[in-house]
């Protein structure tokens, strides 16, 4: 199970793209019925920070169009979102914060730990892991026009 998104429009409203998400095998797991997906990719949540990094493309359904990110669940309102069209914190050197590690443990920085679940994590540059805060290379999204469900 992994971390995936969509962006999906019911059919009386092709043109408000709604936010799923869940831990599933494949994009398609996300989809709730009929209508239409307007691409998807990976999600990096950071409860801490109150972040929530979208990143890559749905192998089913290619990347996210988000102009379509119109609809998002209220339990994430107050999260900052952010994109980023790679792996946050690959490229350039840039790490993804330093902390808590992506899911659990402490991050040890490049080269060392035991991977992305387990009590450390093998960090992507710098000497910093996979923790809190954006990466350099994602931007944040506007969600001035978005409505919460």
């Amino acid at each position: 199970m992994h971390p995936k998104f969509i962006l999906f429009s019911y059919p009386g409203t092709p043109l408000v793209g709604t936010f799923i998400y869940g831990l599933v095998g494949q994009h398609k797991e996300l989809i709730p019925g009929y209508g239409k997906v307007h691409g998807g990719g990976w999600y990096l949540l950071d409860s801490d920070a109150r972040t929530i990094t979208l990143y890559g493309s749905s192998g089913d359904y290619g990347p996210a169009n988000l102009a379509f990110l119109n609809r998002i669940p209220s339990s994430l309102r107050g999260y900052r979102f952010f994109y980023s069209p790679t792996w946050p914190g690959t490229g350039a050197g840039a790490g993804y914060g330093a902390g808590a590690g992506l899911n659990s443990g402490s991050c040890a920085g490049a080269g060392a730990g035991a991977g992305l679940n387990s009590g450390s994590c093998a960090g992507a540059g710098a000497g910093a892991g996979f923790g809190a805060g954006p990466s350099a290379l994602a931007n944040e999204l506007p969600l001035d026009d978005v409505e919460w469900f």
